[in-house]
């Protein structure tokens, strides 16, 4: 798609903002055209001693250009409103694909890798394409009209204009595909900057308790640096262009003068004239070398839109199920030659095994040996398998994802908490739940007593990155979660591997004590006083 057709898309919706722009862009340029051939009758008028006619043309041409100058206010607003909600738009269409990408398709990338994309590509867009964009329609407005003046005082000042117009397009067009490189550096610069930021700032608590604070300095410093170069040298490329559109200009302008002054000489044009050729001049090269350098940053910023459009089309699903699953009160799970490479070479095979609805299953083995690997595959976080994984009698492969994930809770290692109330945490498993439900869900999970001794109980503001809230109680909240979810399959990666002995023999407990699901609890090892709790222990050690 040509980059044309590309931003149409986007401008599509304001289309009659747009030509509102443009009828303002065009009051504007004609008033600011017409106060300037108004400057030619008022030095006409010196020249010819009429002080009637020298008072007539300065009301005009003051009129003219308040006029302009309230044209201009109204372009400036209209075109504010329309970029910033195409900007608006973009990031909501980022939105709307993560909402509906599957896991696999957003694991391709880091979560900041998103957020960077969000914020420091559509500030670039913003900058080099939409704010360009309405630059460029003005300033071919202020252009066009002054062409038309000078078409009013002479034609060949017209042919002159269009042959030195030739030259000042040709030359900075050059450096196009340059500052396109340059500015998509720029971005992609800033962006690792935001990930190594993020990633060391993040472990704050850790390097401090180690005295290791250095550190961040120690790997922030040279994405930095390469910020500082890259900015540099696109802003050098910029600082080259204008130079080259601004010398080209200047030049113009001053050739065009001698010629309006050659052709009052030879009496086919008034004195004035030259005055009015002066401004017209500069209203034709001054814009024409700022469209030359706005187009080039212009089109460089296409990069950034080409990456960003990438990326949303990467993140919408693509697979269509070809089965359903057989769904019941019972279920069952079975696995057959199971395996996965990887793209680094390596390969993890699955035992043989069998699961089902009503028992409690720990799966213990070494780490690498894939337990968390079998869990991500029942839960459609991984799909690229050989051999068989059956969910009552249909082949995973052959399900979507979301209608995979509709019959199961997965609760990771370690429980993210969100920047909202420790309910609302909860609540994100069953938005619909009731109260009765809820409480339910809190006191199986072992929460109770937890929420009695916070000052607000379970109105608490918790998150992430909230330290009063201990990896035993962010577990709990996470088993909570998916206790209220109501699914009939839950599975549980590692959820006590963080957490002493006394906090994950209790949750261990909490888990077997859920009725009626189908429980695989993946460990390093099942603690000897809760071997009981478990129907089946399978080891994935060879």
């Amino acid at each position: 798609m040509s980059n044309r057709k590309k931003l149409r898309v986007w401008l599509k919706p304001y289309w009659l903002g747009i030509l509102w722009g443009i009828v303002l862009a065009i009051v504007n340029s004609v008033g600011v055209v017409l106060a300037s051939l108004s400057v030619a009758n008022i030095l006409n008028a010196i020249i010819e001693a009429d002080l009637d006619m020298f008072y007539r043309y300065c009301l005009i041409s003051l009129g003219l250009f308040l006029l302009s100058i309230l044209a201009d206010y109204l372009y400036d607003r209209n075109s504010a409103r329309i970029k910033a909600n195409v900007a608006y738009d973009i990031r909501i269409s980022g939105i709307d694909a993560i909402q509906s990408s599957s896991y696999q398709a957003f694991s391709q990338r880091k979560s900041e890798d998103y957020a960077a994309m969000m914020v420091t590509d559509l500030d670039i867009i913003s900058t080099r394409i939409l704010n360009n964009y309405f630059r460029l329609i003005s300033n071919i407005c202020n252009l066009l009209a002054s062409i038309l003046g000078l078409i009013y005082l002479h034609y060949s000042l017209l042919i002159a204009t269009f042959v030195l117009a030739v030259i000042m397009f040709t030359l900075p067009g050059l450096f196009q595909g340059r500052m396109q490189v340059l500015a998509q550096n720029v971005a992609d610069r800033n962006n690792h900057l935001l990930q190594v930021a993020t990633h060391w700032l993040g472990g704050f608590r850790t390097l401090n308790d180690y005295d290791s604070r250095d550190l961040i300095g120690h790997h922030i410093t040279q994405p930095t640096s390469d910020v500082k170069d890259a900015v540099i040298q696109d802003e050098y490329m910029q600082a080259t262009v204008s130079m080259i559109s601004g010398i080209l200009s200047m030049l113009a302008q001053v050739l065009l003068i001698i010629l309006t002054g050659y052709l009052s000489l030879q009496n086919i044009v008034t004195p004035g004239a030259v005055l009015s050729t002066g401004n017209l001049a500069g209203m034709i090269f001054g814009p024409l070398s700022i469209i030359i350098n706005y187009y080039v940053q212009f089109q460089a910023g296409f990069g950034t839109l080409d990456k960003v459009e990438q990326v949303y089309r990467s993140l919408i699903p693509t697979d269509e199920p070809s089965a359903a699953i057989n769904s019941g009160d019972a279920f069952q799970l079975q696995s057959s030659d199971l395996s996965v490479e990887f793209e680094d070479g390596r390969r993890v095979s699955i035992p043989d095994v069998q699961f089902n609805t009503g028992n409690n299953y720990a799966i213990v083995g070494e780490s690498g040996v894939g337990k968390s690997v079998f869990l991500n595959l029942i839960a459609k976080n991984l799909n690229n398998y050989q051999g068989s994984l059956r969910l009552n009698g249909e082949e995973l492969a052959n399900l979507l994802e979301r209608d995979v994930k509709d019959h199961i809770s997965y609760v990771p290692q370690s429980t993210y908490l969100f920047n909202m109330t420790a309910k609302e945490n909860i609540l994100l498993g069953n938005p619909d739940a009731t109260e009765e439900e809820y409480q339910r869900a809190v006191e199986n999970a072992g929460l109770e007593s937890t929420f009695a001794s916070w000052q607000d109980g379970d109105q608490t503001i918790i998150g992430d990155s909230d330290t009063s809230v201990s990896g035993g109680q962010a577990q709990r909240i996470g088993i909570a979660r998916a206790l209220i979810d109501n699914k009939p399959i839950m599975l549980f990666d590692e959820v006590t591997a963080n957490l002493n002995s006394e906090v994950a023999i209790d949750i261990d407990r909490v888990i077997a004590q859920i009725p009626n699901r189908m429980k695989l609890s993946v460990t390093h090892h099942v603690n000897e006083m809760n071997r009981p709790l478990y129907d089946e222990i399978i080891s994935f050690d060879r």
